[in-house]
């Protein structure tokens, strides 16, 4: 059992170290091609190196346009929960390995 439950905790941790930074990378990729069609190369460029301020600004306008539920809000709330839920599968299984590694 705690064989198993290591295995998860390595694999779950690995997938959310890798996870996080491909989908970000991803997304960060999609927002810089968003900027610079509908912005131009100066704010394109601007963008390369602000992520999460370029991130933020881009929800807020497709939000003001197209309302809340549009693609590029879906897409970034929905690789933050993805990420967050693979954080907190991992933080359990890693509690309960130190819990049956307490007992013995």
């Amino acid at each position: 059992m705690e064989a198993i439950l290591k295995f998860f905790l390595y694999l779950s941790t690995f997938a959310t170290t890798i996870g996080f930074w491909i989908m970000s990378a991803m997304v960060h990729i999609y927002t810089i091609y968003i900027t610079f069609v509908y912005e131009g190369i100066f704010w394109g460029a601007i963008s390369i190196f602000t992520p999460g301020l370029a991130q933020l600004v881009w929800m807020f306008n497709f939000t003001k346009a197209l309302g809340f539920l549009n693609t590029y809000n879906i897409i970034v709330i929905g690789v933050f929960v993805l990420q967050f839920v693979f954080a907190l599968i991992s933080t359990l299984i890693e509690n309960k390995v130190e819990k049956i590694e307490e007992a013995k």
